[in-house]
């Protein structure tokens, strides 16, 4: 059982990965002004919302990628230790940009939590699960 568990969420890791590559493939084939894990991240939502992959293909995966996470940052730390003279050169211009883009990213996510939160109360999901507009 607990095999099975680890192999399902090992096939959704490579195909996490698979969707990373192509992405990354694509932004960087048709010289896209975006990276490409942000080109998958957008890939991967619209997959997932138009139901041609279910959450539950990639679910076990995606959380056993975001129960490790911590580890993806250890190169960066190390990086940061070996250049501590440089950081402490420029501190100041650094924790501004830290500060600002960590600003703007949370009102980027309050602004579009907020407005999914308004649509998910203006356009209900039908019994089956499927959002419909409010329109109809």
């Amino acid at each position: 059982m607990v095999r099975a568990v680890l192999v399902r969420s090992l096939l959704q890791v490579a195909f996490l990965a698979g969707i990373y590559v192509a992405s990354d493939a694509a932004a960087r084939g048709l010289s896209l002004p975006v990276p490409g894990n942000v080109v998958g991240a957008i890939v991967l939502l619209a997959l997932l919302r138009t139901k041609i992959v279910r959450l539950s293909w990639v679910e076990n995966g995606a959380k056993l990628l975001l129960d490790h996470l911590g580890l993806l940052f250890v190169p960066a730390a190390v990086g940061a230790v070996a250049f501590k003279s440089e950081i402490g050169a420029h501190f100041g211009p650094l924790a501004a940009a830290i500060v600002i883009s960590t600003v703007a990213a949370m009102i980027a996510t309050a602004v579009v939590a907020s407005r999914f939160r308004r649509s998910e109360t203006e356009a209900p999901a039908t019994p089956d699960g499927a959002w419909r507009s409010s329109g109809q």
